[in-house]
């Protein structure tokens, strides 16, 4: 199987906020968590890949996506 099936891709990245997610076509979930693991924003999924975070706090944040074998992680910068 390509690696790349098991991948997303956030963008732009740095952000400022509203940011396009580029989704393996099961993935089925979403949670974005700060800096010191608080969940900021989270939701099922559905063919949603434009996300607007609505936080006026800049920093790293963790964006997970799941899917029913896998969990995948990358980092979001916000930058406003």
């Amino acid at each position: 199987m390509n690696r790349d099936d098991f991948s997303f891709l956030i963008y732009p990245n740095p952000s400022s906020g509203i940011f396009q997610i580029n989704l393996p076509k099961d993935a089925n979930y979403i949670i974005i968590y700060d800096i010191i693991g608080n969940i900021v924003y989270q939701e099922n999924l559905v063919s949603q890949n434009s996300i607007d975070l609505n936080l006026n706090i800049n920093g790293i944040y963790l964006v997970s996506i799941s899917t029913p074998t896998k969990t995948m992680n990358q980092k979001l910068i916000i930058n406003r």
